[in-house]
């Protein structure tokens, strides 16, 4: 009988794990985000980082990288109501 035995970790196969579940989680943000914008209409970044639990600063690279591939289109701003700093 012959017993497998996992590799011992070092210092390439850590860091090709660690590379490959970073971009694993990036993939499943993205598909996160995508299926948010395409179920609701006219989605903030704020209402996005809401609904999903993402750091704002992962939310707005995650949409930056929409945009720029053509997934997404931003609208401008609407006017505000509210009270407070424009």
């Amino acid at each position: 009988m012959v017993e497998r035995r996992a590799p011992e970790p070092t210092a390439s196969n850590v860091v090709a794990l660690r590379g490959a579940n970073r971009e694993e989680s990036r993939g499943h943000n993205l598909a996160l985000v995508m299926n948010l914008v395409h179920r609701g209409a006219n989605l903030t970044r704020a209402d996005i980082t809401r609904s999903t639990g993402l750091n704002r600063s992962t939310v707005s690279g995650l949409v930056a990288e929409l945009v720029a591939s053509g997934l997404v289109v931003e609208l401008d701003p609407l006017p505000s109501q509210s009270v407070g700093r424009p």
